[in-house]
């Protein structure tokens, strides 16, 4: 038993309507993206060998306008019953699940795959040929760890600190020179005068793993530190060091964009099968040629 034709129709031209939002939302997300992390994407560039934030945004630009590119074809093919347009909107309907499924299978490949895993792992920090960058940022958080909260750094007094959390084996180790009641004294290593004898060299690194340690609730590159040291030092306990949480984070990325692919695949397919209900219905066993049974306003 086939569904109504008018009931095969609607379920297309839906679908052109979703498609067309999931394009228009996909655009304003790579935009956001280029503004809000162009401070990240900017780093990324620095610190790796291959330069992928350019690629990654306009590979998102392209996808967009590609998913919008076939909805407005499905929305306008179906109002104004142009035929041509419908069969490139059905035509690319096949392409999309294609495409969602290869980028799920990358996106899980990615996320699991052993080889990621050993070329990310905490013992490739300090030697990554991926994230060149790498190296230095674990000597940023070095130099920094030697004058924030310190007694002595180079023979001279080190950089006192205000503290109010709990003095535990740990921080003990990282917190020696401090005071629990005078709020003017630094919160950060930016706020220290001994920060201006490397400030030039790594001003742009600071900035950077300060908005890293607030976003990702970590300190410490590639060796965990029990305080933060570039962001507020009374904001809690850090919970990893930065690199294994970005790191992680990259590779939950991949799954998360796996997982989603996989769904928009489903319904893909499903959007497919109404469509192949619509070329195969009996009152479509006229049409001979597969053009007149795709463009199906015809």
């Amino acid at each position: 038993m086939c569904l109504p034709l008018g009931c095969l129709k609607f379920s297309v031209q839906f679908q052109a309507w979703v498609i067309l939002i999931v394009g228009v939302s996909s655009l304003i997300g790579t935009i956001v993206i280029n503004v809000d992390q162009r401070q990240y994407l900017d780093y990324l560039d620095e610190f790796t060998n291959s330069k992928p934030s350019d690629g990654i945004l306009i590979a998102l630009y392209i996808f967009s306008s590609i998913l919008i590119l076939f909805g407005i074809c499905g929305i306008v093919g179906g109002w104004k019953r142009i035929g041509t347009l419908l069969f490139c909107f059905n035509i690319g309907n096949f392409i999309l699940a294609i495409a969602f499924l290869g980028l799920a299978i990358l996106g899980f490949s990615l996320g699991q795959s052993a080889h990621w895993i050993d070329i990310f792992s905490d013992e490739q920090c300090l030697q990554s040929e991926y994230f060149t960058g790498s190296a230095t940022l674990n000597n940023v958080y070095a130099e920094a760890e030697e004058v924030f909260c310190k007694t002595i750094y180079k023979n001279a007094p080190g950089c006192q600190c205000y503290y109010t959390g709990s003095m535990t084996e740990s921080t003990s180790e990282s917190v020696q020179f401090y005071s629990s009641s005078n709020s003017d004294l630094p919160i950060r290593i930016q706020q220290c005068q001994q920060y201006n004898d490397y400030k030039s060299d790594y001003d742009e690194e600071a900035e950077y793993l300060k908005s890293i340690e607030e976003q990702f609730s970590c300190s410490g590159w590639c060796f965990p530190s029990s305080i933060y040291i570039f962001s507020d030092v009374n904001a809690g306990t850090p919970k990893d060091h930065c690199y294994g949480a970005i790191t992680g984070y990259a590779k939950d990325i991949c799954v998360y964009i796996g997982a989603v692919a996989v769904s928009v695949c489903f319904i893909m397919i499903l959007c497919i099968t109404c469509v192949l209900c619509l070329c195969f219905h009996p009152t479509k066993k006229q049409e001979g040629n597969f053009y007149s049974r795709m463009a199906h306003y015809d």
